[in-house]
């Protein structure tokens, strides 16, 4: 995953996605570091890309003279375990919280790729919007 925050006086020369994606490339291909992304074959099989693309890369466009890259490397497999719940507001006590993130929780199990991480996101402007950050 890769993150940029181009400033607005920032000018480069060519398309920065591409730049950003040949260096993913190159960096996975030429050192040893696991291929992990999977491309779709069909509705019900998958297989990996070798080389790690595509990479998921977001620039966004901010006032300044800076360029700013976050990047992450991450299994492909966490995405197996993402998951999006969207309940009613009765969920919102501690008790009814509690045991749902109880139940949730031991249901993930820990099939995915380590390291875990958990994020959790009560209301916000959008469940899209909530899966991106």
């Amino acid at each position: 995953i890769v993150m940029g925050k181009k400033g607005e006086q920032v000018l480069t020369y060519g398309d920065d996605a591409e730049a950003i994606s040949r260096g993913v490339h190159d960096t996975f291909t030429e050192t040893n570091l696991r291929y992990s992304q999977l491309a779709p074959l069909s509705m019900f099989e998958e297989k990996n890309t070798g080389n790690n693309l595509p990479a998921q890369i977001e620039i966004y466009s901010e006032p300044g003279d800076t360029y700013d890259l976050l990047y992450i490397a991450k299994g492909g497999g966490s995405a197996n375990k993402s998951f999006l719940f969207q309940k009613t507001k009765a969920l919102l006590n501690e008790e009814s919280l509690l045991d749902f993130l109880d139940e949730s929780l031991r249901a993930i199990g820990t099939s995915a790729c380590p390291p875990y991480h958990l994020a959790l996101v009560i209301g916000g402007t959008s469940a899209e919007f909530n899966l991106k950050t």
